[in-house]
């Protein structure tokens, strides 16, 4: 009995010593902190990862916002987090810490880390450059990428004068009044995490009115020639450009409205010799040409439909520059804006009998052949009507002719033509055309002007 009580005592110390290796074999280290890293941040987002904390089965987290708000609580099984819906540019609190097992109370200690997210970017004011073109004011910017599209208002005084939207960097203004005016532009955006800009501005000024302007042939004492163009405004001065063939090199003169049979006053910053009387104009960077601008010598005649510019020159020897402009075919061809109006039968409105019409657009005349122009966009675009110039009458002729499935003929009679009136600002108008179709006329009390730009 002795032995058996030894071996029980002894199997007992055995167990427990048993029981005690098992306890230190299940004894675990705490569970190392997360240590948290911010990895980015937009306007209204951060995110951030962590890496793996070993024997950690999931995660948990909080994000708190200034005064310790509570943004979101949450648990992951995974090591990063992207967190959304954030104010621009302020600083946030996320903490971490790592469970042992789901649901367990065991956690590691928290690791924070504080991030700010990026402020909403406001796009360039816009830098503005006016420029002057005559007949139109031109302004311009550098474009964002960033930019939807581009807010423009022109005010005259305190009166606003035009105001929209374009998607390129440039507006232009045409025929402006006389006058002081400021003009502004507004990038505008619709891009998360941009804010449209603060309005560019830039003023400027119309001093003089453009009344009318012609191309014509400018031919040189040494025999050269080549097309240029003069301008004429409403304080009786003139301006004609690229007087030598090259851009930016224009000559500026007027005419004293008290006597007109005087002499040119060259309007233009031009050194002047007193010795002898001539100015001097430069013709391009490095080149001029000396004018004598006195009557007798240099004159002007003409109006809008036709006339001359002598000129007295010194170049390389002395000589006459004459610049002449009239009529033409060619002064015809350009860039048109149109309107034209009328009534049409089931053309605009297959399911009425009559309908009014009434569009508007931007063409390219062109020449055909030696004596007529093409004009397109009467009805539909892409079928031109060609017609016979006559420059004595100022009038072009249209005679029937294939318009698309239609005879583009009188609205009398389609056997007609059509007889289209030029002004003196060489606008065209064509006036009671059709589109004959079997017999038939669908389109009565037409009238198209086109004006010259």
């Amino acid at each position: 009995m002795k032995n058996i009580k030894i071996i029980a005592f002894a199997l007992f110390g055995l167990l427990s010593s048993g029981l005690a290796a098992c306890s230190d074999d299940d004894y675990k280290a705490p569970l190392e902190a997360a240590k948290p890293v911010h990895d980015g941040a937009t306007y209204n987002s951060l995110t951030f990862h962590w890496d793996k904390v070993p024997g950690a089965v999931q995660y948990g987290y909080q994000l708190t916002g200034p005064g310790d708000v509570e943004v979101v609580t949450d648990v992951t099984n995974l090591t990063e987090v992207s967190i959304t819906g954030l104010e621009p540019a302020t600083t946030y609190k996320l903490s971490v810490w790592a469970y042992a097992f789901f649901e367990s109370d065991n956690t590691t200690s928290v690791a924070t880390l504080e991030a700010t997210t990026a402020p909403i970017i406001k796009l360039s004011t816009p830098v503005l450059t006016v420029t002057n073109e005559g007949r139109a004011i031109v302004v311009t910017w550098d474009a964002d990428e960033n930019a939807k599209e581009y807010a423009y208002s022109c005010m005259i005084g305190n009166i606003l004068y035009d105001e929209g939207t374009v998607t390129s960097p440039s507006v232009t203004f045409r025929n402006l009044p006389k006058g002081d005016y400021s003009v502004s532009v507004t990038a505008v955006t619709d891009e998360g995490g941009y804010e449209s800009s603060a309005p560019g501005v830039a003023t400027f000024a119309v001093t003089r009115s453009e009344l009318w302007r012609v191309k014509g042939t400018y031919e040189a004492a040494s025999g050269s020639s080549w097309d240029a163009t003069l301008v004429a405004y409403d304080d009786n001065s003139y301006v004609l450009l690229a007087w030598y063939g090259v851009e930016g090199y224009n000559l500026e003169f007027a005419i004293d409205e008290n006597d007109a049979d005087g002499p040119m006053i060259l309007t233009g910053d031009y050194s002047y010799d007193s010795s002898t009387g001539y100015y001097y104009v430069p013709v391009d960077d490095q080149n001029g040409v000396y004018v004598y601008p006195w009557s007798g010598y240099s004159n002007l005649s003409g109006d809008a439909v036709a006339g001359e510019l002598t000129l007295s020159v010194y170049s390389s020897d002395y000589g006459t520059d004459v610049f002449v402009w009239g009529l033409s075919i060619d002064s015809l061809v350009g860039e048109y804006d149109y309107v034209t109006e009328g009534n049409d039968m089931y053309l605009s409105n297959p399911d009425s009998d009559w309908n009014s019409f009434s569009y508007s657009g931007t063409v390219n005349v062109e020449k055909v052949g030696d004596d007529s122009l093409s004009f397109d966009g009467l009805f539909w675009s892409g079928y031109p009507i060609v017609g016979k110039v006559d420059l004595d009458n100022r009038t072009i002729t249209f005679e029937p002719q294939s318009w698309g499935t239609y005879v583009f003929a009188s609205e009398i009679d389609s056997n007609q033509a059509v007889v289209a009136t030029i002004g003196d600002d060489m606008s065209v108008t064509i006036a009671g055309w059709s589109a004959w179709y079997d017999g038939y006329p669908y389109i009565y009390d037409s009238r198209s002007v086109y004006t010259k730009q």
